[in-house]
């Protein structure tokens, strides 16, 4: 795997500064990557590049409040985070692209398809869970493991992200909430390949900006009202052991994409393109050159 990221540029749109990476064939169809919770576009997106850099230009964003982007104390909503990677994508003069998102990203990426069709020519859903609003989200909360939900539920708490940000020894609490937060969400699948560096990644991420992003984007959203809307043809990317979708909504997805299809990555949790790059890979090259 590439032990190096493309080096990050900044653009400013309105207040919010975005960073992103570029690298590949400049003459290359576009690939536009957005990550997913607590990640970034460095680090995560390694194994994608170095199989995709030859012969597609690719562009990974740091959502907004991530990386090298603006960390404001507003603007978490849907809505504010689409506007924004619209602007880099005619600011780089991409449209229309193939969009690949992970789980955070990825339900952004679907509700981006599903607005704005002309932007996207396909679409790839990675590990993306599918929120159904407050009440569909606690039914499905319900059915999860009790470990994934309890490490996370203090998040959904107002406030809680300003006081683990600045509580004086909130640094090592923070890095053992983490490790406690990948173990449950299988975060590798092996949890032997938990590396300090992929904990490091995560560490850069203000809790009060995880704080936000689970309440616009996860709890209060419900992201199967746009589904139906998708025009692109989509690829939907599952590893096996994924917590945070399992294998019922896999198939709900597939049946609320009108053009889906569905390949399930074995040996695989919420990170299957770390978890099988070789198998992630060759599944997203078969959907790309079709």
């Amino acid at each position: 795997m590439l032990q190096y990221d493309p080096p990050v540029q900044k653009v400013e749109f309105g207040k919010a500064t975005l960073g992103y990476r570029e690298c590949g064939r400049r003459d290359g169809p576009p690939l536009v990557l957005l990550h997913g919770l607590a990640e970034s576009s460095a680090y995560f997106w390694r194994p994608l590049i170095e199989e995709f850099e030859a012969d597609y230009r690719i562009v990974a964003i740091d959502l907004l409040g991530y990386g090298e982007s603006s960390k404001p104390w507003w603007g978490y909503d849907p809505t504010n985070h689409i506007q924004l990677y619209l602007d880099l994508i005619d600011y780089l003069n991409l449209k229309p692209v193939t969009l690949v998102g992970h789980s955070l990203g990825g339900i952004i990426s679907a509700r981006l398809a599903a607005t704005y069709p002309e932007y996207v020519s396909k679409l790839i859903l990675y590990d993306t869970p599918v929120p159904k609003g407050l009440f569909g989200n606690t039914k499905l909360a319900v059915k999860m493991p009790k470990s994934a939900v309890l490490h996370i539920a203090p998040l959904t708490l107002p406030g809680v992200g300003l006081l683990a940000d600045y509580f004086p020894k909130g640094t090592e609490v923070k890095r053992i909430f983490l490790r406690n937060i990948l173990k449950s969400w299988k975060v590798p699948f092996d949890h032997s390949q938990l590396s300090e560096e992929l904990i490091d990644h995560h560490m850069r991420s203000r809790v009060y900006v995880l704080e936000q992003s689970i309440r616009f984007l996860f709890i209060f959203h419900n992201l199967e009202d746009y589904l139906r809307h998708i025009s692109a043809p989509t690829l939907i990317l599952a590893g096996d052991n994924d917590v945070l979708l399992p294998s019922d909504r896999v198939n709900q997805l597939r049946q609320l994409i009108p053009q889906a299809e569905v390949h399930i990555i074995p040996d695989a949790g919420h990170l299957s393109l770390f978890d099988q790059p070789t198998i992630f890979c060759q599944r997203m090259r078969q959907f790309l050159i079709m």
